[in-house]
């Protein structure tokens, strides 16, 4: 009996332990997992550190900053005129200022530029005015286009920095116009718009810019439209000339 008794009592602690051991791993597989840290508010992700968020590009701007260097513009200075300066949707009047040769922006002519309008609507009111008025173009059963003096003044000072009382006033007599409104109407049944000029090649002389195209609108050869770096810092029109084809620079 006695010699039984240690090995008894050496089973009986081998199974409490055992039986321990397993409750406490039960334990721990019942005990949830720790929380992990919240997450950082979203306002909390950026700091003082983090670089400014930047701002929508000024398409008005030059792409490059004027310098005092003069020669030919390189393919990012002619990619900003053809992509950004010109053909650009969202200044839709921009090609307009080609419709015509003029030798200072003074000159330019007005019913050519405003021909298609600047998006005003027309009341049926304006309409019958016109009509009676002698009616301004073709026909009255096609479309009528309105050019408030305000917004003509807006879109002269934007590309030219002059207002409509500062140009010579070419061609504004073929609009009709209705003091009540000031405002310039014409009938049409077609367009003088310009979608695309193609830029060939160009050439910086200090602040001015002569940029040379082939006129494919009018099929008049080549021309030289003259910019020049305004108040604003934006390229502004100072004439539209035509040139001829050994005058443009090679690129």
């Amino acid at each position: 009996m006695r010699k039984a008794f240690p090995i008894l009592l050496a089973f009986l602690l081998t199974g409490l332990c055992l039986t321990s051991g397993c409750k406490q791993r039960d334990t721990e597989a019942l005990s949830p997992a720790p929380a992990e840290p919240p997450s950082p508010a979203v306002s909390d992700v950026h700091n003082a550190s983090d670089p400014p968020k930047e701002e929508p590009e000024d398409r008005d701007q030059p792409v490059m900053e004027a310098g005092p260097i003069d020669g030919p513009l390189g393919e990012t200075e002619l990619a900003f005129f053809n992509e950004v300066y010109f053909n650009n949707e969202a200044v839709p009047l921009r090609n307009q200022f080609l419709s015509s040769t003029y030798e200072i922006a003074a000159d330019i002519d007005l019913f050519e530029l405003f021909y298609n309008g600047v998006g005003e609507d027309v009341s049926e009111t304006e309409r019958e005015a016109v009509i009676r008025e002698g009616c301004g173009g073709d026909s009255p059963d096609t479309d009528l286009t309105k050019c408030s003096a305000g917004e003509m003044d807006a879109a002269l000072r934007r590309s030219m920095e002059l207002t409509l009382e500062e140009t010579h006033k070419t061609g504004l007599d073929r609009f009709v116009y209705l003091p009540a409104y000031g405002a310039y109407y014409h009938f049409h049944g077609d367009t003088n718009c310009r979608p695309q000029v193609d830029i060939a090649a160009g050439e910086r002389a200090g602040e001015q810019v002569r940029l040379y195209y082939e006129d494919t609108f009018f099929a008049d050869g080549w021309k030289r439209v003259t910019l020049r770096l305004g108040e604003d810092d934006g390229y502004k029109f100072v004439s539209n000339l035509p040139c001829d084809i050994a005058d443009v620079p090679a690129r």
